[in-house]
């Protein structure tokens, strides 16, 4: 595939308390496509009103799976609704302090910060196969509607839903479209990181790579796959163990 900006339609956003929600489906992938009505990817629920809630409950979400760290979920505990289990899988545990990293924010360039995401995207796949493996087995396992998140929803969100579609026999063109659609929802990521960094002298502007997608770091966290598992086929089944058989089961749909 070539690295370039690719476009989908996206539709509106149905939660007060975050923007990034959305439904991944209709995608096509091997023998049909991602069915309506069962999976959604988001950035954290910390912030849902009473109305997001009850959205929520309209859509029958029975599983919800954090991917943040435990020290993001321990802080800001996401707000479910009734009858949702949580399933917890930490990624990025041990990073950079709140203190730490404004000063690092402070200090950086541009290209310090994109080269900082390109190796967040590769450590991300290289560094946690066990919890890539936890998320796919809680994927398959689980009967009902899924909602899985960690904070914006587009970085270990974007790999998660990345390597499901591409299990699930997507095209990469479809892969990269929908991981690059993330781009218009980050609206609520925006403004908690101005609401935290602002007012310690960060420049937003220098650390935009931080706050938006790029066709490179999915590309990035693929090419790491490549150099160490040989492929991304490889990868799913020798290193995630992935039952592809149930995921289509659970997820997959044959268009009328």
């Amino acid at each position: 595939m070539q690295r370039k900006r690719l476009a989908m339609s996206l539709p509106p956003t149905i939660l007060a308390g975050q923007s990034h929600f959305r439904e991944l489906a209709r995608i096509p992938v091997a023998h049909g496509e991602l069915a309506a009505g069962r999976l959604y990817r988001s950035g954290d629920l910390v912030g849902l009103t009473d109305a997001d809630l009850a959205t929520l409950a309209r859509l029958d979400v029975a599983q919800v799976i954090d991917l943040r760290s435990g020290e993001e979920q321990k802080t800001r505990p996401d707000k479910l609704p009734p009858g949702a289990n949580l399933t917890a899988i930490a990624f990025l545990e041990g990073s950079l302090t709140s203190r730490d990293r404004v000063a690092r924010f402070k200090s950086a360039t541009l290209d310090d910060m994109k080269a900082m995401m390109v190796a967040v995207y590769r450590s991300l796949v290289r560094d946690y196969v066990g919890q890539w493996r936890q998320f796919f087995a809680a994927l398959a396992a689980t009967p009902g509607v899924t909602v899985f998140h960690c904070t914006a929803g587009k970085d270990r969100t974007g790999i998660g839903a990345a390597l499901l579609l591409t299990a699930l026999g997507a095209s990469r063109d479809a892969v990269f479209a929908d991981y690059l659609a993330s781009g218009a929802h980050l609206a609520t990521l925006r403004t908690m990181m101005a609401d935290k960094l602002a007012p310690h002298g960060v420049d937003l502007d220098v650390i935009r790579p931080v706050l938006d997608v790029d066709v490179d770091y999915l590309a990035a966290a693929f090419d790491e796959i490549d150099a160490g598992w040989g492929g991304v086929e490889a990868y799913l089944e020798h290193a995630l163990g992935i039952d592809r058989a149930a995921l289509a089961e659970r997820f997959v749909t044959v268009p009328r």
